[in-house]
């Protein structure tokens, strides 16, 4: 395994958004031998670690990491492990919503993953057009799961090491950096498409005011969780649906842009190892 930054197995006390201490038991936050969900043990992760909701997306990592073998497929939980420039990294899929993106990268973290990304799909917002890249500095809270993290604030932040990570090794076009909004709700707060729901006018208000630049079902819980449990976070996304038309990325165009992604988000999360000891 690649070396990773060491993290007590003892209990830590991490600083929700409002300023509490929020003081986290050590029979959670210790590295564990296996894993609940993902059934996986310690052995076969890697040292960082990316999430992605489609199944297909980790399947397609498998053929870009070196020596990938698929460690997981049970509840459709698809997990990879291969190399990437010589460092090892696990790709879990997740499928959609907060709840299931938190407990994949808590049941990572448990094993020793210290570092994720996000490589996934949102909803443009503003001027974020189709196909762009969006790294998401800030996640406005929309969804419950932060909250029995101890985040009481209104919005959780990436890393900023991961930040500046992505700021160095990302090209310049086509790519948009600022605040995100993540829902439960799809239909009743991120889309009108199956009908107008009486809160998204209020949201929609509050974004434009926040300049927010894509939308989305996870990023705000999972810079919830590793705040909590003291890992590194960072979302990478491709703005693959207009919130406005309803259009979509699909055939080819979106396979070449996952496979963009997917290139990104591993420069971007083993770029602690370039880091001075």
């Amino acid at each position: 395994r690649s070396a990773s930054k060491a993290r007590s197995p003892s209990t830590r006390t991490s600083e929700s958004l409002d300023g509490s201490a929020f003081a986290l038991d050590e029979a959670v936050t210790q590295h564990q031998a296996s894993s609940w969900y993902l059934g996986l043990d310690a052995e076969v992760v890697g040292s960082y670690g990316v999430l992605v909701g489609d199944r297909g997306r980790t399947l397609m990592a498998q053929r870009m990491l070196d020596d990938a073998v698929v460690r997981n497929e049970e509840r459709g939980l698809t997990t990879v492990t291969g190399r990437w420039r010589e460092h090892d990294v696990t790709v879990a899929a997740f499928g959609m919503g907060a709840p299931i993106a938190a407990i994949c990268l808590h049941e990572l973290a448990a094993l020793g993953v210290a570092d994720f990304v996000r490589a996934g799909t949102m909803l443009t917002y503003g001027d974020t057009q189709i196909g762009d890249v969006v790294v998401a500095t800030t996640a406005l809270i929309h969804e419950s799961t932060s909250a029995t993290y101890g985040i009481a604030g209104d919005r959780a932040h990436a890393d900023p090491d991961l930040l500046r990570a992505a700021a160095d090794r990302l090209p310049a076009d086509g790519v948009v950096s600022g605040a995100v909004a993540t829902c439960d709700g799809f239909y009743t707060q991120l889309t009108d498409v199956l009908g107008v729901h009486p809160e998204r006018a209020a949201l929609q208000e509050l974004w434009t005011r926040e300049g927010v630049v894509g939308l989305d079902m996870e990023t705000s819980a999972v810079y919830g969780t590793a705040a909590a449990l003291a890992v590194r976070a960072l979302s990478i996304c491709i703005a693959s649906v207009d919130s406005r038309t309803h259009g979509r990325m699909e055939g080819q165009e979106r396979l070449l842009a996952e496979q963009r992604l997917l290139t990104m988000a591993f420069d971007v999360v083993v770029s602690s190892a370039d880091e001075p000891a």
